[in-house]
């Protein structure tokens, strides 16, 4: 099965295709990261059976502009040098979270797509100077922008620690009776260093489930295998995703590591 969206002028503007069995009904096409524009599309989708038996079906749909995402329940903490920011958005939009000296961007903490509901994300302010700092958020989508401004102070620099390392991302499909995992592992040095590892769909990097971890030890190996479920309890559909990885103390926190893999139920 080949599914299609196009534009009123013609234009794809995403596709999948899948196996499906006898009896299923649905699969999911995800266009949150295209930006979709409000107006008319048309969706078209193309069926084979084994034995060579084919069939097109057709429908249109309209896209009303998406309300401005509302910004709530921000807040900021600090904690040996690691930076907490948490907060709220009403709708589906691209978040950008930056931290600023006066006008200056120090460093960009997030940059990429959400679905309405609770973000959070880290950072390091190891090497800030004594001073006030502001956490800017910002959303935009097809409806238009929001901005939030959260401040924090910093009274003395903190004690200066070795910043952390990660290397060698490692993916593992593994099937069983309970259902398919990804397992993820990679080396790390830095003990207490904070672990975020995001499950993102690979097209639209849009993050379907964040695991928050800490490692124990000065070096060692680090797993965590993930069962295939979104943050809202439903199960992903097959397709391609991201396993993506970074360590972060308050000296400072190692690049992304990551790796895409495929989902491939049945």
């Amino acid at each position: 099965m080949i599914a299609s969206v196009k534009n009123s002028k013609g234009e794809e503007l995403k596709n999948c295709s899948a196996i499906i069995r006898k009896g299923q009904g649905s699969v999911s096409l995800n266009l949150s990261g295209h930006k979709i524009k409000a107006g008319k599309y048309k969706l078209t989708v193309k069926a084979e059976t084994l034995d060579g038996q084919k069939k097109t079906t057709t429908t249109s749909f309209t896209m009303k502009k998406l309300p401005k995402s509302k910004i709530t329940n921000s807040s900021v903490s600090l904690s040996n040098g690691v930076g907490n920011v948490s907060f709220s958005i009403s709708e589906y939009a691209n978040v950008t979270v930056t931290v600023k000296s006066g006008k200056t961007v120090k460093q960009t903490v997030i940059d990429h797509a959400y679905s309405a509901g609770s973000v959070k994300a880290s950072f390091s302010y190891g090497g800030y100077k004594p001073g006030t700092y502001s956490v800017v958020i910002k959303t935009s989508n097809s409806g238009g922008s929001k901005s939030a401004t959260k401040s924090f102070v910093i009274k003395k620099k903190p004690v200066v620690i070795k910043k952390p390392t990660a290397s060698g991302l490692n993916i593992k499909y593994l099937t069983g009776k309970d259902g398919d995992r990804v397992q993820g592992s990679f080396y790390y040095t830095g003990k207490n260093s904070k672990v975020v590892i995001d499950i993102m769909y690979n097209d639209t990097e849009e993050i379907v489930y964040t695991y928050t971890g800490k490692t124990t030890k000065d070096s060692a190996y680090f797993t965590w295998t993930w069962d295939g479920f979104k943050s809202n309890g439903f199960r992903c559909w097959p397709g391609s995703y991201t396993y993506r990885v970074y360590v972060v103390n308050s000296a400072g926190w190692s690049g992304y590591l990551r790796q895409n893999f495929s989902i491939n139920f049945g």
